[in-house]
């Protein structure tokens, strides 16, 4: 009996597996682009100078942030506009640093391949208990981020993912420095959520933004755009999902790109964490 039941939950979960993959491919076709660019429009994308990526570890960029990556690489026409990558460590806690730092540079060139780039690497010591000098992270974006026009920096949540000490002190850093420039100059600070007391939302894949996605579009919504007006200086959300396109070409670079990081567990993550799919965003903006 015990055997036939769980056969019979496999079947069921294998067949609603493929209908939610079929759906997300439908949704992909319009439905998601057409998401992503009333969500990104209130950035004022045309007049963005520089987008700069605050990480701590090479793979951070495509395990947590291909979805804003990619969606920003898109959105953003202009091509003089640089994303700069600020990796704050070379991941070299297993003494493969040098080896990482490649890692990270092939990995954007497959995220961002027609991208004006720029990444630096800097020397803060890899390590889950490695408490960083937020004042000296400061330092080092001051003679990184541009001073003219509007720019962008996009980090972690004041949570970290896991509560990694190391994605904290980069909100800290990109935090610190726009209280510092906020007054001088145009700035954004996306920093993305990391759902540190929802453990069901994390590893929830595409699941329930694609539930929302179709249910949105299918039921009018009465409550129109809650989103505040491009110049508000309040704090606001925005959602980035990929379409199944960005997904597998995210997936690549994280196979291809980073091959001494995948390991076993890492598959499980690419398959069920909300953060490969869907990037929800704290926009803070001056």
């Amino acid at each position: 009996m015990f055997r036939f039941n769980f056969s019979r939950f496999i079947y069921k979960v294998t067949k609603l597996s493929l209908l939610l993959g079929i759906l997300y491919i439908y949704a992909s076709t319009s439905k998601i682009g057409s998401f992503n660019y009333t969500n990104l429009e209130t950035l004022g994308e045309h007049d963005i100078n520089s987008v700069n990526l605050v990480i701590a570890h090479p793979d951070d960029e495509v395990m947590f942030f291909a979805p804003s990556l990619i969606n920003l690489n898109e959105q953003i026409r202009d091509p003089s506009t640089v994303f700069n990558i600020i990796c704050f460590s070379n991941g070299g806690a297993d003494g493969l640093g040098n080896v990482r730092e490649q890692e990270l540079s092939d990995s954007i060139a497959m995220l961002l391949p027609t991208r004006n780039t720029s990444i630096v690497v800097l020397d803060f010591k890899d390590g889950m208990k490695e408490k960083w000098d937020v004042k000296e992270m400061i330092a080092k974006l001051r003679n990184i981020v541009p001073k003219l026009g509007h720019n962008v920096l996009l980090t972690f949540d004041g949570k970290g993912v896991s509560g990694h000490l190391n994605h904290i002190a980069c909100y800290r850093a990109a935090l610190g420095y726009y209280n510092e420039f906020k007054s001088k100059q145009k700035l954004t600070v996306l920093s993305l959520q990391s759902y540190s007391k929802n453990i069901v939302k994390k590893y929830s894949s595409y699941i329930w933004e694609l539930i929302k996605l179709l249910y949105s579009s299918w039921v009018p919504s009465r409550l129109g755009n809650v989103l505040p007006k491009r110049g508000s200086n309040v704090a606001r959300k925005i959602t980035i999902f990929s379409t199944y396109p960005q997904y597998v070409l995210s997936l690549a670079a994280m196979l291809n790109a980073h091959k001494t990081q995948v390991v076993w567990f890492r598959y499980g993550w690419w398959f069920f964490s909300r953060l490969v799919f869907v990037n929800d965003l704290d926009v803070i903006s001056s």
